[in-house]
């Protein structure tokens, strides 16, 4: 790959996937409009239970376009100055989305495993129930600890300067592009994954916090690893994890969600909306 490419992504408003931000506004809104949809603790027939993992896991999809695409704009300016002129160049960064996308999708389909099997674990669902303090304050101190590890800080410089991994795994054809979709996508899991789990298990479908750990991920990429981004939201989280436990009734809408995640199959909570764990 020539030297060009070095520096492709530095002028990022010159190339600026614009599908990449008109996707993830489009997933905004389609999260403002929907937010608010609840079901709770219904039975469900097979065909239900199927209906209802597919419409979790294209919410869930949405989530990702949402939150993560703004953080991944200097890598796909890389990718669609490298294709521009190509013949092909839309299948490749259809596959180069495509692959994107699986990593998440798996990411999703754990996410929904692990919450309907704690669901369905009696004892283990009522006993975490219980003591949803300490399950919210361990997600915030796993995540704050998460922040000084160095897998994090390896995975965020390459997320912060994709330019030197784009080099090295960037291949033409639609396959390459796929594989290189996948991998980029593990590296974005590799920086995000424990900010996800909060999102997850502690955000429900609040908009706020969704926005804020945007807002998170953005700064962490954009301002590189050479900063005090990451350690102060690692310092933040380990902060609210002791407080959450210690004192719940000081911020209690995140026990609550820690406990409705648990109490309530998350498949459950997908009917008729685009929402995760929605709690009034």
């Amino acid at each position: 790959m020539s030297s060009e490419y070095v520096g492709a992504g530095a002028p990022l408003a010159k190339n600026l996937p614009l599908a990449a931000l008109g996707a993830s506004a489009i997933a905004w809104i389609l999260l403002v409009l929907t937010t608010g949809s609840h079901l709770y603790g219904m039975p469900m027939s097979p065909r239900e239970t199927i209906t209802s993992m597919l419409e979790f896991l294209s919410a869930w999809e949405v989530m990702v376009i949402a939150m993560m695409l703004p953080a991944s704009l200097g890598f796909l300016a890389l990718f669609q100055t490298a294709t521009s002129g190509s013949r092909f160049s839309m299948t490749r960064r259809t596959a180069l989305c495509l692959g994107y996308s699986l990593v998440w999708m798996g990411v999703g389909c754990v996410a929904m495993i692990v919450g309907d099997t704690l669901y369905r674990s009696d004892g283990l669902s009522i006993w975490l129930g219980s003591h949803a303090n300490f399950l919210a304050g361990g997600v915030f101190a796993l995540a704050g600890c998460y922040q000084f590890s160095t897998l994090k800080r390896r995975c965020l410089v390459i997320c912060s300067h994709p330019a030197n991994f784009f080099m090295r795994y960037y291949r033409r054809g639609m396959g390459n592009a796929l594989v290189l979709g996948l991998r980029y996508g593990l590296v974005c899991l590799g920086c995000c994954w424990a900010l996800m789990v909060v999102m997850v298990i502690l955000g429900g479908s609040n908009l706020y916090v969704m926005t804020v750990l945007t807002g998170i991920m953005f700064a962490e990429r954009a301002m590189g690893w050479n900063n005090r981004v990451a350690s102060a939201v690692g310092l933040a989280c380990i902060a609210l994890g002791v407080l959450v436990a210690a004192s719940p009734n000081t911020m209690p809408a995140f026990a609550q969600n820690a406990a409705g995640w648990v109490n309530i199959g998350s498949m459950q909570l997908t009917h008729h909306g685009w929402t995760f764990w929605c709690h009034a």
